[in-house]
């Protein structure tokens, strides 16, 4: 079976599509390092509702990903599985992590990171799989 990789991101209003792409790339490229995933791996590009801009959509097309749009309540479910706690995304959106949360709702049960949150100055990415399910 073909894993599915759930790539999240997280990002402020001034965000452009040139910086998510730049930084869904390089987490692509650490899981693609550490984990022997093939660069062909299908993968999907998500995040929580009060996210989806058109720079995200820009961002996905430019990636060639289909975008997962996530209510804050599937996101808040994996709080016990983020490795990180965002200040900002607490104080805006009430939610441990965005990238981080983002990733494992999208993955869906029994999801794992496989590359914690790396973020820029104004955005955040982290990539998810689901558990049992190994490199192609």
């Amino acid at each position: 079976m073909t894993p599915t990789i759930a790539i999240g991101v997280g990002f402020r209003k001034a965000c452009s599509s040139e910086t998510l792409v730049s930084l869904v790339r390089r987490a692509r490229a650490l899981a693609v390092a550490e984990r022997a995933w093939s660069a062909a791996c299908p993968a999907v590009l998500a995040t929580i509702a009060e996210k989806d801009r058109p720079v995200l959509r820009d961002a996905a097309a430019e990636l060639g990903l289909s975008v997962v749009v996530l209510p804050k309540q599937a996101l808040d479910a994996t709080s016990d599985r983020t490795t990180v706690v965002s200040e900002t995304a607490e104080a805006c959106l009430g939610i441990p992590s965005v990238a981080e949360a983002a990733a494992l709702a999208a993955a869906g049960p029994g999801s794992t990171l496989i590359v914690p949150r790396i973020s820029v100055s104004d955005a955040t990415c982290a990539i998810a799989v689901r558990e049992g399910i190994g490199p192609p």
